[in-house]
């Protein structure tokens, strides 16, 4: 029998918002990054993408849920959705959100492009989710292939068009993706322990300091003193932690400072967006 308290805990447990209003808000702050210039920043339109950001991740974070219940009930069977025998609440919300987010963006774009987009993003999920082995579904293929979504979530949330440095751009976005994939290895104990989750540490940390080091060369920002020494400050930064999270992982230490990476991808952000409208 269907309980409205199943879903009340589903989503305090699985989507806190003190994590994701803050997550929300950092997929926000990358899409003006790599927005026009011309763009004015309005208020009303920074709602309106921090909105659009909280329900994408709501709809594809349920997906996932969704999606890993069989494997969940092996290595979490305390999760709401393990334990639960009615599903259909669950699939009607998955849904709803799946047709809100279709309006929102079809409202919010002037062409069809951006929709279509995310409709591929979210059949191709799908098709993911229903091919895929249960081998797979807990490995780093598995994960590399599920965060995409946050890199593509950025490029709907952002008012690019076709004057938009496309290098510019592809640097941003892989370097979102590099960051969530980075914070999954450490965070996710079953992943860490995977025979080549190290590799992909350490090649994840590696790739986002030559982002980083690219986008500060290709943005000149040495035409502003200011700016050039914030850019030596992020890839420091992403230096030091990257070599503090290799060693602890290779000692086999646990620590909660993970979400480091995502306050120096905000402060490189916030430098991308100043520079660009100065």
């Amino acid at each position: 029998m269907y309980q409205k308290n199943e879903l009340i805990t589903y989503f305090g447990t699985r989507f806190p918002l003190l994590r994701f209003v803050p997550l929300a808000a950092f997929l926000v702050v990358s899409a003006y990054s790599i927005s026009d210039p011309m763009h004015t920043i309005h208020i009303v339109n920074g709602i309106f993408a921090f909105v659009m950001a909280f329900l994408l991740i709501l709809q594809f974070r349920l997906w996932d849920d969704i999606a890993d219940r069989s494997s969940d009930q092996l290595t979490h069977p305390t999760r709401v959705l393990c334990q639960t025998q009615v599903l259909w609440p669950f699939y009607l919300i998955a849904i709803f959100l799946f047709v809100t987010n279709i309006i929102l963006l079809v409202w919010h774009n002037d062409v069809l492009f951006r929709p279509l987009v995310f409709l591929a993003l979210s059949f191709g999920l799908f098709a993911w989710y229903y091919f895929r082995s249960e081998s797979t579904s807990g490995g780093l293929t598995n994960s590399q292939i599920v965060l995409i979504k946050y890199s593509v979530i950025v490029w709907l949330l952002s008012h690019s068009n076709a004057n938009i440095d496309m290098i510019l751009l592809v640097s941003v976005l892989l370097s979102v993706h590099l960051i969530f994939s980075i914070f999954e290895i450490l965070d996710d104990q079953k992943l860490r322990h995977l025979p080549n989750s190290f590799i992909f540490l350490v090649g994840g940390i590696v790739m986002l300091v030559c982002v980083w080091a690219f986008v500060m060369y290709w943005t000149k920002p040495h035409e502003n003193f200011i700016i050039t020494m914030f850019w030596y400050a992020i890839i420091l930064s992403t230096l030091v932690k990257g070599a503090v999270s290799i060693f602890n992982t290779k000692q086999q230490v646990i620590t909660q400072q993970n979400n480091n990476y995502f306050i120096i991808a905000l402060i490189a952000y916030f430098t991308i967006n100043f520079e660009q409208r100065i």
